[in-house]
Order: structure tokens, then sequence, then C-alpha cells
């Protein structure tokens, strides 16, 4: 669910500046294949790949193992944990609501909690990351059941970060709107508040107002105490140990990560949001403007989405995520509608490698 601020906008930027003065070129499958071919053999790629602009895919390729244990193989419809690409969906969701009329982006989270003390908090904040709100993962992971070692420690649900922010009341790191500082809290508190406004939980929101429009059919939030629901499940594990690494007590906390799918379907979530199948062409243009500080300063984020402008003048925005195994990308050139998605969970860091490759190869 945590990433270095900014990186995989940084590296279009740098794929973008490269490219900015070289003549149009149609994407090379052929190379881009060899490329990704070697990574695999070279065992630092597991995990699937799509590329596609207009709707026409490009490329798509699935390298290694859903389960390394037990040698299950990538498929084409294998779901991964998206880790903080969840953020956008969950913007989405106060998006929908908000033309539904039941909230404000402006709104303070006390009109939902006021039990909670931040009376100068607002979704919008929340939603741009200039909330001040103290990230609960370091909280939890020092508060959170202390008496058991991490890998014996109870689930953690939303609502237990709602009760822990209402009973410790730990500080606001600075005054709303005057910094820009990632923050996981801010989107399971905004996921909290699309259940409690809709009465609806997260899980059946998300399904009710965008995979199933959508027909995302291999797309849900996970719930540690149910069945996800979906067809194919990749699960985390580190290189070549194949030693598991999907399980955290953080796993019950969905909005600032916590949905699965697949290449294809996030490739469907790419081509709606060309649309208004989900909300009008104006809101949803809020969510990719970059987000203006009290100082005057711009943040290049809007609600739940990196954005930049490269060099060349067309316009990015994307989101990266880490968690339990995975790492993902989403990246996707507005002015092109091209987009590179890449997601893969052997524990290691070679998307970022790949964004670069695959962003200058589709760089028009």
């Amino acid at each position: 669910m945590k990433l270095p601020r900014y990186i995989a906008l940084v590296l279009i930027l740098s794929a973008c500046s490269l490219h900015s003065d070289i003549k149009a070129q149609q994407f090379d499958h052929d190379a881009a294949t060899q490329y990704l071919d070697s990574l695999f053999e070279a065992g630092t790629l597991n995990g699937s790949i799509l590329v596609a602009q207009k709707g026409e895919v490009l490329l798509q390729r699935q390298y290694g193992w859903a389960q390394c244990a037990t040698k299950d193989p990538l498929q084409l419809n294998s779901s991964f944990r998206l880790a903080s690409i969840s953020k956008q969906f969950t913007a989405m969701c106060i998006m929908i609501l908000q033309e539904q009329g039941k909230l404000e982006f402006d709104d303070p989270i006390t009109r939902f909690f006021p039990e909670l003390p931040y009376k100068n908090v607002t979704l919008r904040h929340l939603m741009t990351h200039i909330s001040g709100m103290p990230d609960y993962v370091f909280l939890f992971n020092m508060t959170w059941d202390p008496t058991q070692p991490v890998e014996q420690k109870k689930t953690a649900y939303n609502q237990d970060v709602v009760d822990f922010l209402a009973k410790e009341k730990p500080d606001l790191l600075f005054n709303p709107g005057a910094k820009w500082e990632y923050s996981n809290t801010a989107y399971v508190l905004l996921a909290s508040i699309v259940s409690k406004v809709s009465d609806l939980t997260i899980h059946e929101f998300l399904a009710k107002h965008i995979f199933e429009p959508l027909e995302m059919n291999e797309s849900a939030a996970f719930n540690p105490d149910e069945d996800l629901g979906i067809s194919h499940r990749v699960y985390g594990f580190y290189g070549d140990s194949c030693e598991a690494n999907d399980w955290n007590f953080l796993n019950g906390m969905v909005g600032d990560g916590g949905i699965y799918a697949s290449p294809g379907d996030l490739h469907k979530w790419d081509r709606a949001l060309y649309t208004e199948k989900l909300v009008s062409s104006e809101t949803l243009q809020q969510a990719f403007q970059p987000t203006e500080l009290t100082d005057g300063t711009v943040e290049k984020y809007g609600f739940g989405w990196g954005v930049h402008v490269a060099p060349d003048g067309k316009k990015w925005v994307g989101h990266s995520g880490g968690w339990v195994g995975f790492s993902t990308h989403i990246e996707r050139c507005l002015d092109d509608e091209a987009v590179v998605i890449i997601l893969t969970n052997n524990s290691g860091d070679v998307t970022h490698h790949i964004l670069r490759y695959l962003a200058k190869a589709i760089s028009r």
C-alpha cells in the first residue's frame, strides 16, 4: 500500500522526455516481448503485463506462477492484489456518491464520524493526501494486539481504524491543506464513509457500482472472512524461495488497498474512464487535476491518481502499489488513450524498470 512518492510518474516523465523529439513509431511488440522474456529467464519477473491504446491490446503476457508453492501458472484471467491502485476505485466511489447527492467533496469527515476530533479535515483533503492524518500502518504496527508477534496478531479492519482514531485522538501531522503527505489512513476513512452513506459494505458498493456495470468479472475487494469470488486468485511470494508472502494482519483493510483485479479488468476500467458510464466527465476530470496547497504550491496528485504533464505536453495519470509480495502499476496517457498495466507477485522491484521501458515504447 506504500510506495515512494511520485516514483511511477517520475519514471514516465523520464521516458517521455527521452522520446519527445523522436518521430512517432509503432509499438514494437516483438522487441517488448523479448525484453520481458529476458527478465523472466533471469528470474526477476513473475506477473502479467498489458499494453493497450484506444481499446486495442498491443501486448499481453503472463510469466510464472499464480501460487509458486503449488506451481499454479498465471492465466489470462488471474487476479492480482492491486495494493494502492485500489485508491482510485475508492475515490470513484466518493465521486459516485457525490453525483447521487449523498455527500460533497468539501464535507468535513465529522459529518460522518462525529466521534472523530478532526473538524477541519474534508473528504477532498483525504482524497488528495493533504489531510495531515497520521498513517495507521505505522500506528497499528506499534499498538495493535501488542502482546502478539506480527505473525500471530488478530486481523484488523476499517472500523478498527475509526475506533482507534476516536479513542486515541492522535494529532494531525500538519494543518489540512498545508502539506502533501501520503496517507493510507485517509483512504480507509473514505471507504468507511462510503459504507456509512450507502448502507452497503465497501465490498458491496464496489461490486454494485463499479465492477458489475463495467463487467469487471475478475475483480473484488478482499475480505479475510469470505471467499473472494473470483476465478483465479494470485498469491504473493518471495522470489526463488517460493516462500509465502501473502498474509498481513492489516489485510482486512479496504480502501487504501485490498482490491483484486485481472489485467483485462483494469483495461476495462481504463476504457470506462474515457466515458460517462460511472460519473460525468466534469466530475471525472476533477480526479485528474493536481492539488493546490494553502500556500499556492501545486502537488501532482488528484483523486487517487498521480498527475503529470510530460515535456511533450501530453498528460499522464497513474498509480503504483506494493503490499504482501505484490508490486503493481497502472499508467495512462490521456492524450494518446494509451495504458500500461504491470502486475507482479514475487516481491521484486523490477516493475519500475518494466514501466520505464514500456512507457518509452508506447510514447508518441
